[in-house]
């Protein structure tokens, strides 16, 4: 932090959880304009480095974004990266997290341009070893047009990344559970990160959640009778799961370093 001709240190990023030690660059941009918003508005370093220190990347505090979880030996990554500069930014994470296997749902809205669906595919393939493509809102296009452009922007990419289009998003997420296992990471850029959550807990018990009615992200409506989240209740249940030995948890993964 500077103001005028004095410099203060805030935090070595390695210890901000959200930039996952400086690899979510997005993050690490992200951090930074929050502290210099706080501190023009008066708050304290000790104010700031706390704050930065507690925000963690957790379906709790923080759902479907960059949520990195460990379920039964698989690593799994929730995001909402539906466009271009999102994948693009997320690629560097997803790249030095190790595994065996890199698996990827994905989707976007179809009010996309068409070459920007296709740009979108291509970037999938080159992240991935295998992408299941569904389809999430058509939004004014022929239903599957979207799924189709995506599918060709990544059968364009030369090298041996599988594409898969499974129209339903639980069908195609179930369809990535079955195919990941031990030492593969499953990137899920999904809407309904509920779900998700459901399944992963799911897989961690050795028993399948039941199916339920989706819910949107981009749909501001709620089911009648649903309250909203509690953020603490959502990241306490996920450490209370850990606690009774299910195997899943969102600590803090060892990255493995550009050019390791």
């Amino acid at each position: 932090m500077r103001q005028g001709h004095v410099e203060a240190e805030v935090i070595p990023v390695v210890d901000v959880p959200i930039t996952f030690e400086g690899h979510a660059r997005f993050n690490v941009a992200n951090a930074l304009a929050a502290s210099a918003a706080a501190y023009a508005l008066g708050l304290s370093i000790a104010d700031i480095q706390m704050g930065l220190q507690t925000f963690h990347p957790t379906p709790g505090q923080n759902p479907g974004r960059t949520n990195l979880i460990d379920a039964d030996g698989m690593k799994v990554l929730i995001d909402y990266g539906h466009n271009v500069p999102a994948l693009e930014a997320l690629s560097g994470l997803v790249g030095c997290i190790p595994a065996r296997r890199r698996i990827s749902v994905a989707s976007a809205p179809g009010n996309r341009r068409d070459e920007d669906l296709f740009t979108l595919g291509t970037l999938l393939a080159r992240m991935h070893d295998v992408v299941f493509i569904y389809e999430t809102d058509a939004r004014g296009r022929t239903p599957g047009d979207a799924a189709r452009l995506l599918r060709e922007g990544a059968e364009s990419v030369p090298g041996t990344c599988r594409v898969e289009v499974i129209m339903e998003e639980q069908q195609a997420v179930e369809r990535a559970f079955e195919e990941a296992s031990e030492g593969d990471l499953l990137v899920l850029l999904i809407d309904d990160v509920d779900s998700a959550i459901e399944r992963i807990r799911g897989a961690a018990s050795g028993r399948l959640p039941p199916q339920r009615q989706t819910v949107r992200r981009h749909d501001a409506r709620r089911p009648p009778g649903r309250q909203a989240a509690d953020p603490a209740a959502g990241r306490q249940s996920l450490c209370a799961g850990a606690s009774r030995g299910k195997r899943y948890s969102d600590r803090r993964w060892p990255y493995r370093r550009p050019g390791a």
